[in-house]
């Protein structure tokens, strides 16, 4: 039974005589304990364990030594089954906190003030002596965030095997170094390593954590991607983004079979790496931003579950023949979107791999061409596919510079193929849609 707010039980006050007030408040204490109510308490005594343990959020489990947890306040969550309160035995201690949630044990550090001062609070420690006696955890992550830390030395967190890292906004952390993470090599998933102050990829024992199934150091100041950035047979996402990576080592990205989404926008890269034509399962690529001139035919043959093709914001002005070919068999979005392009050869796509959706807003692109857009055109106009964001196949072709002229005939008196073009004629000022297709009709021949 549970007990009523004071709008359930009404405005009438009753006063209890002041010899039935101590009855009336152990009655009270009974009930909430017989009808299993959950309940928070904060006490000053020494932290114990229940037997019985059954968590209904996250639960404080270790603060510093719990030598001294006689001096620290313990965080009890109970409810029907038991309680579950700091646990005797944690060795998370120094600047560190260790939180539980649900099976996971999250040991934040972000308080660390130099690396000395993180590898004394690790030392000696081992995943059997960390896990809270009784506690069922299965995996434990770190957090280490906007702290002032400078490096991570070899071993630095002791025998401690991390599922998930977010080390992430510390403005002076540089390079990670070898054997940092030693003891995550066969349990490591996540490895996130955004905003912080790294020059260089030195972790160079990447390929022994063989499970790596996320990994990301946007925002950083990595000049290369070196060779060890491979061998990874479990990685899906890999982020590098808004860093002034210049170029891709031959070796990297090799034996990566799962790989599906590579970032590398905001870069330096003056074109596509071939080493991302190995990539046969990749599913999204983002390059835009980067200052690609050209592109070399081919240069995405090999991705055969591309979906997603990001090349907006480049300086690629043409697009000749074979440049995009793709043997690609899913429904796939090309952007070209604020790039110089103004040329765009007939074979540029293979003709059996088409794109579905095609964006060359804000581009230099000046005529409709037929050689060139019908057979695009005509394959979106097949398709019955309509994407969330993107809706049916189309192209978008709004800029500054189109001229809708009677090289335009061909779209604009087809109703079904007008269907799948979004576009503004500059000199008319008006939406390719709205142009009267019996003026074409009568005077382009």
């Amino acid at each position: 039974m549970q007990p009523r707010s004071p709008s359930q039980r009404g405005t009438r006050r009753v006063i209890a005589p002041p010899l039935t007030l101590p009855l009336l408040l152990l009655f009270l204490f009974f009930l909430i304990q017989s009808s299993g109510i959950p309940f928070v308490s904060a006490t000053f005594s020494e932290v114990d364990i229940s037997t019985n343990i059954g968590l209904l959020g996250p639960s404080v489990v270790g603060l510093q030594d719990l030598e001294e947890s006689s001096r620290m306040p313990s965080v009890q969550w109970g409810r029907a089954t038991g309680t579950t309160r700091a646990a005797r035995g944690s060795a998370c201690q120094g600047p560190c906190l260790c939180i539980v949630e649900n099976d996971l044990l999250i040991m934040d550090c972000s308080m660390v003030e130099s690396h000395s001062n993180l590898t004394q609070a690790f030392e000696g420690i081992t995943w059997a002596s960390i896990v809270p006696l009784g506690v069922n955890i299965s995996k434990a992550q770190l957090v280490l965030q906007s702290s002032e830390i400078t490096r991570l030395p070899p071993d630095a967190f002791g025998g401690v095997a991390f599922h998930s890292v977010h080390a992430k906004y510390n403005h002076a952390l540089g390079p990670l170094e070898e054997g940092v993470l030693r003891a995550s090599y066969n349990t490591l998933r996540v490895l996130d390593l955004r905003n912080n102050n790294m020059t260089s990829f030195a972790l160079s024992d990447l390929r022994s954590f063989e499970g790596l199934e996320f990994m990301s150091l946007d925002d950083n100041k990595v000049l290369l991607l070196p060779a060890w950035v491979s061998g990874l047979p479990r990685l899906v996402h890999l982020s590098l983004a808004n860093n002034i990576i210049a170029a891709l080592h031959p070796e990297a990205l090799k034996g990566m079979p799962a790989l599906q989404f590579l970032d590398l926008h905001s870069n330096r890269l003056a074109s596509v790496p071939k080493a991302i034509g190995d990539l046969p399962n990749l599913r999204s690529l983002l390059l835009w931003g980067n200052p690609i001139t050209t592109l070399e035919p081919g240069c995405v043959g090999g991705l055969q579950s591309l979906e997603y093709l990001d090349l907006s914001h480049t300086l690629i002005s043409t697009l000749k023949e074979e440049h995009l070919w793709t043997n690609t068999t899913s429904p796939w979005f090309l952007s070209l979107h604020q790039s110089p392009i103004s040329t765009i050869h007939p074979r540029a796509f293979h003709p059996d791999h088409l794109p579905f959706w095609l964006d060359l807003g804000d581009s230099q692109v000046t005529t409709l061409e037929q050689e060139v857009f019908l057979p695009l055109v005509k394959h979106m106009a097949k398709q019955y596919v309509v994407h969330t964001d993107w809706g049916k196949p189309q192209i978008w072709l709004t800029n500054d510079v189109l001229t809708c002229d009677c090289s335009a005939k061909w779209i604009i008196t087809n109703v079904t193929l007008l269907r799948h073009v979004t576009a503004t004629c500059t000199h008319k000022n008006i939406h390719l849609r709205l142009l009267d297709s019996d003026f074409f009709n009568i005077f382009c021949y």
